[in-house]
């Protein structure tokens, strides 16, 4: 049987939830649920790469076939370099983002190239990106084709015509 997706990715709810017993918990059964919510508030999460590889050891000694890690990463930025796709921290650390992400692009346009929040599964060696912060709400990222929307956009696009209009025209107008 398979279990409902509940709720979306990048929504909140208020419920019960009965943890599956192990070493280190994080699947777990929701025993009831409210009606979700658009746009939770952030988890607590890892201002630095660093700190998340920290705790993705710690977890992974506790449960050594850990698959994936969730983690949300504070004030990283998206990054194209040399092919490949990083979310660099504040110190210029970063991780890759795997091969099973789709939606590097439509991180970097909602972030304007300036420090967001993500939320995403770490495997030891990349990041898959599933959400990311804004505005300390917490908004899902686009799942295979789909976009995000134009509005979610629009905030990091004036501060980049203001950024290219001076480059463009210089200071003076």
């Amino acid at each position: 049987q398979v279990l409902p997706a509940y709720p979306p990715s990048g929504r909140g709810f208020q419920g019960t939830l009965s943890y599956c017993p192990s070493a280190w918990p994080q699947r777990a059964l929701i025993k009831s649920a409210g009606e979700p919510h658009a746009g939770q508030a952030l988890p607590a999460g890892h201002a630095r790469c660093a700190e998340l590889q920290t705790a993705y050891a710690q977890a992974l000694a506790q449960l050594p076939w850990l698959e994936r890690f969730p983690a949300v990463l504070h004030a990283v930025t998206p990054l194209r370099r040399d092919e490949r796709w990083l979310l660099v921290d504040a110190d210029g650390a970063g991780l890759p983002l795997g091969p099973a992400c789709t939606s590097a692009w439509e991180l970097l346009a909602v972030s304007g190239g300036e420090p967001l929040a993500v939320f995403a599964e770490f495997d030891g060696d990349h990041l898959l990106p599933l959400a990311y912060g804004r505005d300390g709400r917490l908004h899902a990222l686009p799942e295979g084709g789909e976009r995000v929307p134009a509005q979610a956009v629009y905030g990091a696009l004036d501060a980049w015509k203001q950024v290219v209009t001076a480059a463009l025209l210089g200071s003076e107008r």
